[in-house]
């Protein structure tokens, strides 16, 4: 039986990405997937409306803090697992049947330590291979899912709410006081593909990732 999931993001501006976005959802239309989405635009509420592949939720708040934006989404989580996603984030199919399997092994977090990244205006894409130095081993935001007892185990906050930024190592620090069953893998070795969309509204553009750039097509 397949793991009943939900996809938490939150959005502000950048309507075309979103729409990108909700698109590329329909590559979970056979697992039991909905969808959490967090902002404060009445313009987005519509596109969501209009264009969501899924059944969704619309949680009204206000764009920062980031970190309270995300856990008031939050707080509308019900299911097995929690998939934590960007609103400009994108996946492939592969990705869905990775967490299908790492919950029929009762795993508790699944994370990715590599990922792509794609500017939106200009088509180029970059491959990010992971962390280095003192992030080492510690997974990329996008594509994080945990199950339902391990959000109960931090209280139903999986962030701090006072942070515009770093809110993946916030989420790291926290759950760090705990032991559980984890699965981190390579997207690159897997044959997945978990990427990023970039626009000159990003906080973190398409040039300020290390990695190289790549021509071969994704399989999205």
């Amino acid at each position: 039986m397949s793991p009943k999931i939900s996809i938490l993001t939150a959005v502000h501006k950048r309507p075309e990405v979103f729409r990108e976005f909700l698109k590329g959802l329909e590559v979970c239309l056979d697992w039991d997937v909905d969808l959490i989405v967090v902002g404060d635009d009445q313009r987005l509420k519509q596109i969501l409306k209009d264009n969501s592949p899924l059944p969704s939720r619309w949680v009204n708040f206000k764009n920062k803090p980031l970190g309270a934006k995300f856990n008031a989404g939050l707080q509308f989580f019900e299911r097995d697992y929690l998939l934590v996603s960007g609103s400009d984030n994108l996946f492939s199919r592969g990705v869905f049947e990775i967490y299908e399997q790492a919950a029929k092994e009762g795993v508790h977090f699944v994370g990715f330590l590599d990922y792509y990244l794609r500017g939106f205006e200009t088509g180029i894409t970059k491959y990010f291979p992971g962390y280095r130095n003192s992030r080492k081993g510690h997974t990329i935001g996008a594509g994080r899912l945990l199950h339902k007892n391990l959000i109960a185990a931090l209280n139903g906050k999986l962030w701090d709410d006072n942070l515009n930024r770093a809110l993946d190592l916030s989420m790291d620090n926290l759950l760090s006081e705990f032991e559980y069953k984890s699965k981190v893998l390579s997207c690159k070795k897997e044959g997945v593909v978990v990427l990023d969309l970039k626009t000159k509204d990003n906080i973190w553009g398409l040039d300020d990732w290390p990695g190289e750039f790549i021509t071969e097509k994704l399989e999205i």
